[in-house]
């Protein structure tokens, strides 16, 4: 497995898991990458390659109680 990260996009490669290129597990990673806005190569040989944008990390959300004063 590799993982770089280029240019506001992360790239990872998993090599040599051919059961991950076909059946339920390529639709299930399928679906996930989808909802990433990622795209996704399967490789006859075992080789996945998913490619996903990576922007700022969001800000903590912070709860706050509501001021008696208001």
């Amino acid at each position: 497995m590799t993982l770089r990260r280029r240019r506001g996009t992360v790239h990872i490669t998993v090599t040599g898991v051919p059961l991950a290129v076909a059946g339920p597990v390529a639709e299930r990673l399928r679906v996930q990458v989808a909802a990433g806005d990622g795209r996704m190569e399967l490789e006859p040989t075992g080789n996945v390659r998913v490619s996903l944008a990576a922007g700022p990390a969001p800000a903590p959300v912070q709860e706050v109680s509501p001021s008696p004063y208001a």
